[in-house]
Parts: C-alpha cells; structure tokens; sequence
C-alpha cells in the first residue's frame, strides 16, 4: 500500500510541484513554508506565504502545502514560544485577560522571530545542498540506465 502511494500519489505531485523549479527556489520554498508555518499567531502563516511567494516569486501551492504540513508543528510550538516569549521580557503585571493575552502574543511572536530566522537559514542550507544532490542521482540514473541496480 506504502509503494502504492508513494508511486501514484506523491511522487507525481511532488514532481508537478517542482516543475520548473530549480534547487535554490525549492529549498526555500521549503524552508519559508516552515518557518512561516509554525508562526504562532493563528492565520498568519497563510498571509505571509501569499506574501513571500509573490515577492520572492515562488511557488505558491508547493509553498502553502509545506505550510499545511506542519500546521501540527504550529500547535505544538505555540506554549515553548510563548515560554520562550516571556523568558525574554521581564513579567509585566496582567491588569486585564484580553492585556494578558496580547502580551502573551507579542512574546510568542519575538520568541518565533528569534528561533524561526537562524532555524530557516539552517533548513534552507541543509535542503539546498540535499535537493542538488537529489536531482544530480536522479538525472544521473536516468541519463546512463547501466548504473540503476
């Protein structure tokens, strides 16, 4: 069932996806999906990867599936942003619920800031240099048919 899958599903998607994609664009189409997916305000990873697609000239649907993806990621990194947040400020006394909440939220955002840019700098560098050498086996199994195993 996995192969079934993997061969009638994702690898023709993924392969439309990239069409026309050269590495660079990919990696950061990646590495912008996530760091702008796990944005811990809720409604914001989707603006800003309209955004960064139309100015960085993107794919938007490669870009918004990677958002999607890690949606999950965005749950379960909202509390450490916000304790991240509030580890950098100094508390502030809450005067009212909806203050404590804004408050919380700024921290959460300044927390992602700090984490999401080195982290997506890291990724796009890792996936750069992954994806070349990806599609650098790929033509080269394809072009010479003696070396597939």
């Amino acid at each position: 069932m996995r192969r079934v899958w993997r061969k009638k599903i994702a690898e023709p998607v993924l392969n439309l996806l990239a069409l026309g994609m050269t590495s660079e664009q990919m990696a950061l189409s990646v590495a912008l999906g996530v760091v702008l997916g796990v944005c811990p305000v809720f409604g914001f990873p989707t603006m800003f990867c309209i955004l960064a697609a139309l100015v960085l000239r993107l794919n938007l649907p490669a870009l918004q599936i990677v958002n999607y993806l890690v949606y999950p990621l965005q749950l379960i990194l909202l509390i450490p942003f916000v304790r991240l947040g509030g580890w950098l400020f100094q508390p502030a006394p809450i005067s009212s619920p909806i203050f404590g909440v804004l408050t919380a939220t700024l921290h959460a955002v300044v927390a992602w800031l700090c984490v999401g840019a080195p982290a997506g700098l890291l990724l796009y560098v890792l996936l750069r240099g992954t994806i070349k050498i990806g599609r650098y086996r790929k033509a080269s199994c394809t072009t010479n048919p003696a070396t597939v195993v």
